[in-house]
Formats: C-alpha cells, structure tokens, sequence
C-alpha cells in the first residue's frame, strides 16, 4: 500500500520546491514589457532588413542614375562638341555664303550692266529706226499729197472734159433733132 508518510514528505518536498521557483520567480521583473521589447526589437530588425532590401534598391537605383549621370556628362560633352561643330560650320558657311553673294552680286551687276548696254543699243537703233520712219513717213505724206493733188486736178479735167463732151452731145443732140425735124418736115414737104 501507500506509505503516507513518503506521500506527505514528497507533497511538502514538491510545496517547498514550488514556493522556492515562485518566490525566485516573483523576484523577477515583470516579463511583459520586455516581452514587449522584445516584440519592438524583433519589429525594429523587420524594418532593418526591410530597410537593408531598400537600402540595397536605392543603391541600385543610385548606381543606375550615376551611369545615366555618367551618360548626360558624356552626352553634355558630345554636345558641346557638335556645337563647336555647329558653330564652326555656321562660321565657315555664313563666310562661303557671304562670299558666294559677293560673286554673285559682281555677276548680277556685270549681267545687268550687258543687259544696259544692249538696251542702250536697242533704244538708239529704234531711235534711229522711229527717225527714219518719220522721215519716211513724211516722203509718203508729201508724195501722198502731190497725187491727190494731181488725182484732183486730173478729176477736175475730167470733169471739165466730160462736161464738155456732155454738152458737145446735148449740142449734138439738138443739131440732131433738129436736123431730124428737118428731114421730116422736109419728107412732108415732099409728099
């Protein structure tokens, strides 16, 4: 059977043992809020490997805008020299038009001064030209002139010599008819 004696000296050996662990147990600080600083910490070393991931994008990131940055230098550079360029090839063509418009202009005015000289040569040929048809035109009048003149008088004689004949016929005529008479009257006589 059961000695109660062993059960009533184990049952004080376990009470005792279980006061000693409460009291050490009660002598320590209250768990929760280090527990709770646990949990802050824990959160905190998230955030910290959460922000060691950004971190580690944001230097990738920055690594990327200093190759870009490194590619606007080099690009600023190559600008600058396509500008030089530029600005050269705007000199040397603002020269070569410069100098082209010159060339022209001496041909222009050389063209222009040929163009004049012909002009000049035309306008006194076709002074010439009007002189002489003025002339001309004055010999016609003139001749123009003399043969109406004699149109007109030869219309005159011809009209003084048909007026003439008109009245040598009607004189005629009369001498006829009268002689007409007289031949009839003459017949009649006769009869």
């Amino acid at each position: 059977m059961i000695d109660f004696r062993y059960l009533s000296k184990r049952s004080k050996a376990a009470e005792k043992a279980f006061l000693e662990i409460y009291r050490h147990l009660s002598e320590l600080p209250d768990p929760v809020p280090a527990l709770e600083y646990a949990q802050t910490l824990q959160r905190r070393a998230e955030k910290v490997s959460d922000l060691e991931v950004e971190n580690q994008k944001l230097r990738e990131t920055l690594a990327e805008y200093n190759n870009e940055f490194a590619d606007v230098k080099n690009q600023e550079v190559t600008i600058k020299q396509l500008r030089e360029k530029i600005k050269d090839l705007e000199d040397k063509t603002e020269s070569t038009i410069q100098q082209r418009i010159k060339e022209k202009e001496k041909e222009l005015q050389r063209i222009f001064a040929e163009k004049e000289r012909q002009l000049q040569n035309q306008q006194f040929d076709l002074v010439t030209k009007y002189a002489e048809m003025e002339m001309r035109q004055t010999q016609l009048q003139s001749t123009l002139d003399h043969a109406h003149q004699e149109m007109f008088e030869y219309k005159s004689k011809q009209e003084d010599a048909t007026s003439a004949r008109s009245s040598e016929i009607d004189i005629l005529n009369q001498d006829l008819e009268r002689a007409n008479e007289r031949a009839s009257n003459a017949e009649r006589l006769v009869d």
